[in-house]
């Protein structure tokens, strides 16, 4: 499969690696991170798009990770930040599993609304994990907020998210 390659290509590199490059690794971190929340966005169409495929892809999410965020402070003592940072790279995203057998559903029953609400709530569902894990990230590196105030970070947050919507919408 082709995971396998990628492990073992990534195994087999890791020894040709220079040290430069290395030193690099946030910065292909936060590309990469930018990248797939690029694609998700693209894969979004506002025409499509009704608040019940917006609550269809949020609230679930939300839900599993205020539980996993719960369990994380209750019994593994990490912060609340620590807990919501865990619980965004841990809560399911569907894209993987359940897109290539909505389109296989597609096929079988074609003009079953269900295909579309699907392919409508997965990269909303991506959005939405990609983004609350950015903010939550940039609330907790404290190394490089400075002194701001936690208000003003998440105004700061607030008013972005807000121009990548316009900016969005403006281009469709």
């Amino acid at each position: 499969p082709g995971v396998v390659g990628v492990i073992l290509s990534g195994f087999i590199f890791s020894f040709f690696l220079q040290e430069d490059i290395l030193t690099g690794r946030e910065d292909f971190q936060r590309l990469s991170f930018f990248l797939v929340l690029l694609t998700a966005g693209f894969e979004i169409s506002l025409a499509d798009l009704r608040p019940y495929i917006l609550i269809f892809a949020t609230v679930p999410a939300a839900l599993e990770i205020f539980g996993i965020t719960v369990y994380a402070h209750c019994t593994m003592r990490f912060t609340i930040i620590e807990g919501l940072i865990t619980a965004t790279t841990l809560f399911g995203l569907g894209d993987g599993l359940v897109i290539p057998k909505m389109g296989e559903f597609g096929k079988q029953f074609t003009g079953h609304p269900v295909p579309r609400l699907v392919f409508m709530w997965a990269p909303l569902e991506a959005s939405f994990a990609l983004t609350t894990f950015g903010i939550l990230a940039g609330l907790s590196d404290a190394k490089n907020s400075g002194s701001v105030s936690p208000g003003a970070l998440v105004l700061s947050n607030l008013l972005r998210i807000a121009a990548t919507l316009a900016v969005g919408a403006l281009v469709g």
